[in-house]
Formats: structure tokens, sequence, C-alpha cells
């Protein structure tokens, strides 16, 4: 049997130091893309969600003028009502 020399073994510790360097880092790769991927599923999920339960700030600002306008209609109109009320009541 022949003896490996020094250098030899010195070559093969190396390559198997980067064999699992190599290993470790294509590990890790793989986790990280796994969870990027993750992520942006959660993401597109998200804004879509957003997009179909929020509103944005024109649509609110909208809401509340007709909401404004029908409020000061209807205003109007019980104070035309009392108004003509009051001269019913004032009627000998």
């Amino acid at each position: 049997m022949e003896a490996f020399s020094t250098k030899e073994v010195v070559q093969l510790l190396v390559y198997l130091l980067i064999l699992g360097l190599w290993s470790v880092l294509w590990s890790n790769y793989q986790d990280v893309k796994k969870k990027v991927d993750q992520t942006q599923k959660e993401l597109s999920e998200f804004k879509l969600h957003v997009s179909e339960f929020y509103h944005r700030k024109s649509d609110l600002e909208q809401f509340m003028e007709r909401f404004d306008q029908q409020f000061h209609a209807l205003r109007e109109d019980m104070k035309r009502m009392f108004d003509l009320l009051d001269r019913k009541a004032d009627k000998p």
C-alpha cells in the first residue's frame, strides 16, 4: 500500500472543505429563494386584498360630499315641514 503524501492529504482536505462550504451555501441559497417566493406570494395576496376592501381617499371624499348634500337636503325639507306645521298651528 502506498502512503499519501502530506501535500495530497492537504489537497484532499481543502477539496472536502470547499465541497462542504459549497453545499452549505447552496442550501442557504435554496432557503432564501423559498422565503423570497413565499414573501412575493404573500405580497401579491395582500395587494389584492387591499384593492378589494380598501378605498382611495378621493372615493371617501366623494362619498362624504354626497352624504353632506343629502343631509342638507333632508334638513331643508324638515325645515319646510316645520314651517308648514307652524303656519297651520297659527291659523284660528
